[in-house]
């Protein structure tokens, strides 16, 4: 347990050192410079053990080894590269033949496509796809806990940055907090 402390730890200094970089810089937000660190070092050798010591499915090292990974790029580019979601979910569906689900994964699409429809710009298409691929695997019980973690913590984020900082953040690398709660989903049920 006190390794998913630690790593959940340094995801968020990670979050906040570079959020915290673009302010005093004044920089723009939509490309912001690559950090490269020894906290990114550290993060990796913990996250390294907290599988090896584990006893997680193979499905759930590869659900929580492509959120974290996807959540850096998210964190430095805002984007879900396209590439190597489409790499981790091919190894998903593989590991996966006999379990996958189809209609909770369809169900959450046309969900999260019709509140992008009603609120324009809120939510990011890479958000949406990252979900679904996630929702082939998790129960439906699952993925409402993560999403409303994930929420939760994306929230209390932009709350807490808002009373920090005098400009405001109007766009989150929401990844980071939905690998979060991928993560604490997993450990929880």
């Amino acid at each position: 347990m006190f390794l998913i402390y630690l790593l959940l730890s340094w995801f968020y200094t990670i979050l906040f050192y570079f959020y915290f970089y673009q302010f005093h810089q004044e920089k723009s937000m939509t490309h912001p410079k690559r950090i490269i660190s020894l906290h990114n070092l550290l993060g990796c050798i913990c996250f390294l053990i907290l599988l090896c010591l584990q006893h997680t499915s193979t499905t759930d090292i590869l659900l929580i080894l492509m959120g974290f990974s996807l959540s850096i790029i998210d964190i430095y580019q805002y984007i879900v590269d396209p590439f190597l979601s489409l790499l981790f979910f091919t190894s998903l569906l593989i590991s996966q033949i006999p379990h996958i689900q189809i209609v909770l994964p369809m169900m959450v699409l046309l969900i999260l496509r019709l509140i992008s429809y009603l609120l324009p710009n809120q939510l990011g298409f890479g958000d949406v796809k990252l979900l679904v691929m996630w929702a082939t695997c998790l129960s439906s019980l699952q993925l409402i806990w993560l999403i409303f973690i994930a929420s939760s913590l994306g929230i209390l984020f932009i709350l807490f940055m808002n009373l920090l900082s005098s400009k405001r953040i109007e766009k989150i690398a929401f990844v980071p907090f939905l690998t979060t709660a991928l993560t604490v989903v997993i450990y929880l049920f």
